[in-house]
């Protein structure tokens, strides 16, 4: 890709962001950007190998019913949610975001191992939380790497060339995994073959943080003050609050994907046709990474969060309904709305948010929003029982909360510039 020298290497008149890390040849974005990119491609291929196959592990190996499945989703976003809003305020404190960053790519990585020798689902509750945490620890200080690495006007374009990434990662893992299991699988049965896949995705995941270690430089960001006025300036932004208030609405209706793939196989009753599905969810969610964050950067972040999740409520309920492989038309829209709200809320609040305020400010509304993750798939568990609706409680309980999120976002949610 022609990358530049980074800070201290580079010749006369190379382009430098803000903070002086040089900016790689792929639309002008940073090379801290570029092999954050890299990192997420291979992470996710090592996550995506497991996470489409986990619940079908979980219920056809491990004996665990909708309630538990959704118990552990729900569990390890909570995890998530909490080590997000400690890290982005540590890594402001104290400035060791790549520190940070590398160290939970590792845990998350090493924990992987053990999936292959877990016995029941409490085991992988267990390991997932732990997982999770080392996802949780890594997230925010990486966003605000590039955050400060590239231009505010390129944020969008950045974290969607980091989401882009990651879908194609996401593309590539349940390949491998469909690969895997249609070679094993008539021999070794469902046990055995899931177990295989589990132990060979630990190998994208190591390589994932040689590079981040290795090649991503860290960055002499101005550490922030008293940390009671980090929190007074990001709620004093009458914005940012409103958003925080709306996301955590809609972080009410977002189950997950676990019960996306359950209603696949309910479809289909094919493991393969199944993984299929989650494959163009993840090819859709590849295409449109990096336009939806040039839609950020072109509208502003409050109407295209509007966007996701009205199309957010459109996926569920076709997901509710769908009794054929029209199933895959609403894979393709749940793919759009992972784009746009994996890479939008990133680049709305690092516009917003002071410098030196910008990972407490990320922290604190995945804190928020992701800690909510937790009732929304205990809900959605319980409401799959349900004899009345049956599995279609969960998306249409789910498509109420998510449309009237929408029309909050663009009601309540006022900004001059997002």
């Amino acid at each position: 890709m022609g990358f530049l020298a980074d800070r201290g290497s580079g010749g006369v008149g190379a382009p430098k962001t803000r903070y002086g890390a040089a900016r790689g040849g792929f639309g002008g974005l940073s090379r801290n950007t570029l092999f954050f990119g890299v990192t997420s491609f291979l992470v996710e291929v090592s996550s995506e190998m497991i996470d489409p196959i986990m619940p079908l592990f979980l219920m056809n190996v491990l004996k665990a019913d909708a309630v538990v499945i959704g118990l552990i989703e729900g569990c390890s976003e909570v995890v998530v949610a909490l080590m997000s809003a400690i890290s982005g305020y540590v890594s402001d404190k104290f400035g060791k975001h790549k520190a940070m960053s590398v160290s939970g790519y590792f845990i998350s990585a090493f924990m992987k191992l053990f999936f292959v020798i877990a016995g029941t689902w409490q085991n992988i509750l267990g390991l997932r939380i732990v997982e999770r945490f080392g996802k949780g620890l890594r997230g925010v200080p990486r966003d605000v790497i590039m955050a400060h690495s590239d231009r505010k006007e390129m944020l969008g374009r950045a974290f969607g060339y980091r989401k882009m990434m990651d879908a194609f990662g996401a593309i590539l893992g349940p390949l491998i995994a469909a690969v895997i299991i249609a070679l094993l699988l008539p021999r070794f049965g469902e046990e055995q073959t899931y177990r295989s896949v589990f132990l060979l995705a630990v190998i994208p995941a190591v390589l994932g943080v040689v590079i981040l270690s290795r090649f991503v430089k860290e960055l002499h960001v101005r550490k922030m003050g008293d940390g009671k006025e980090a929190l007074r300036n990001a709620f004093g932004n009458r914005g940012y609050k409103s958003m925080v208030i709306v996301g955590a609405l809609f972080g009410i209706a977002q189950f997950g994907n676990a019960f996306f793939i359950l209603k696949a196989q309910d479809i289909t009753g094919n493991v393969l046709m199944t993984l299929f599905g989650y494959i163009v969810y993840n090819i859709s969610y590849a295409l449109f990474a990096l336009p939806a964050g040039f839609l950020t950067d072109r509208l502003g972040g409050r109407k295209v969060m509007a966007l996701g999740y009205a199309l957010f409520a459109l996926t569920v309920l076709g997901f509710a309904f769908s009794t054929d492989y029209l199933f895959l038309v609403f894979f393709v829209t749940f793919g759009m709305v992972a784009a746009i709200l994996d890479t939008t809320p990133r680049t709305f609040i690092s516009r917003i948010s002071d410098d030196g305020n910008k990972g407490t400010s990320m922290g604190i509304y995945q804190g928020i929003t992701g800690f909510l993750l937790l009732p929304a798939n205990i809900i959605a568990g319980l409401l799959w029982n349900v004899n009345i609706l049956g599995f279609r409680g969960t998306f249409v309980f789910s498509f109420a909360v998510s449309a009237l999120a929408a029309l909050l976002m663009l009601a309540a949610v006022k900004m001059k510039r997002d």
